[in-house]
């Protein structure tokens, strides 16, 4: 997706947004090896280990598939947020990438390429806020679509990618059908920047009826609502679960548009996978 430029030609009324080429390399390939692809000790519901069970173990992949799901648990919603952290169930997220792989002209294989799951963060100050001021369902469904587009950014890729959720609501905000607040932001500045790279055919946004019996679902409700009430992720050693190096990059640049800072730029194009 982004290619640095190999000599410095920009026009010199470009507009500089404070984001350097070194900036924008890192971002690109900010969330390698960064999932976590173990199951142990989650203790599945028999639907998910059904469907895990058969996966296909490719390395090759004509099409990423992202599901991503949000939980809200808390008995506090009028308290502030913050505080619901420290005496409540905080809401979380969790997103699965698998690679679809091509097998003939009407049929293909699924493989795990792994997961990633946290808590929202309100407070303006964490390294893990996306701008999030309350607590709620459409907030954690909203966070668990950003988070997986971010982590698909830093993939730097040209492959095909759909993202798939069983929140309408999220999706339409990805699409910027509806507008809201701050992180709304953010979420809809990762759709417009994977638009401009992938174009309409390469980015698909599918909506699926929750507890349907989609196995990937099912696993995306079922850690989303471990995380929230345990944390269990940052108490095993499962290895790297979370996308821990996206934090270096300023987030306030993705809610006023990353896609169109890129063009004063080292650009973004659709290269070569």
């Amino acid at each position: 997706m982004f290619i640095p430029n190999s000599t410095d030609d920009s026009a010199p009324c470009n507009l500089n947004c404070g984001i350097s080429a070194a900036d924008l390399g890192a971002f690109f390939t900010s969330s390698k090896n960064t999932l976590c692809t173990s199951f142990e000790g989650l203790d599945l519901p028999e639907l998910c280990d059904q469907g895990f069970a058969q996966l296909a173990n490719h390395i090759h992949f004509d099409r990423l598939i992202i599901y991503t799901d949000g939980s809200s648990q808390t008995r506090h919603r009028h308290i502030d947020p913050n505080l619901n952290e420290e005496i409540g169930i905080p809401d979380a997220w969790c997103f699965l990438v698998l690679g679809e792989t091509y097998t003939s002209s009407t049929s293909s294989d699924i493989t795990l390429i792994g997961w990633s799951t946290h808590q929202v963060r309100c407070g303006k100050e964490h390294k893990w806020s996306l701008g999030a001021d309350r607590t709620g369902s459409a907030i954690a469904e909203r966070e668990a679509l950003t988070w997986a587009m971010l982590w698909r950014i830093g993939q730097n890729s040209n492959i095909p990618t759909i993202f798939r959720s069983d929140s309408i609501l999220a999706l339409q905000q990805a699409r910027g059908v509806i507008e809201c607040d701050a992180s709304f932001q953010t979420l809809r500045g990762c759709a417009q920047l994977l638009e401009s790279a992938l174009d309409a055919e390469g980015l698909l946004f599918d909506h699926i009826p929750g507890h349907a019996g989609d196995p990937f679902n099912e696993f995306c409700d079922h850690i989303a609502k471990a995380e929230g009430r345990k944390g269990f992720l940052e108490k095993t050693q499962l290895g790297s679960c979370h996308l821990e190096t996206h934090h270096t990059f300023p987030l306030d640049a993705l809610r006023q548009q990353l896609w169109s800072a890129l063009l004063s730029r080292p650009r973004l194009q659709r290269a070569p996978s």
